[in-house]
């Protein structure tokens, strides 16, 4: 995986590859691979993302959202 994934990204993530997904992502799509990878590496998810209460739409969408 390391051929397609940034380091950075394969210590902050665990990546999973089904039916060559990311050698056609990579070989079909690179910007929007790339685009991916980039966005990635700015996502931060906190604790207290994950437990506080969101109502209508919680913090972690919300991050999307920014991208």
């Amino acid at each position: 995986m390391a051929n397609y994934i940034r380091e950075q990204l394969l210590n902050k993530f665990e990546f999973l590859n089904y039916g060559h997904a990311l050698e056609i992502l990579n070989e079909a799509f690179p910007d929007e691979w790339q685009e991916i990878q980039d966005c990635l590496e700015q996502l931060v998810i906190s604790i207290d993302d994950i437990t506080s209460a969101g109502g209508n739409e919680t913090a972690i969408p919300k991050k999307f959202d920014d991208f």
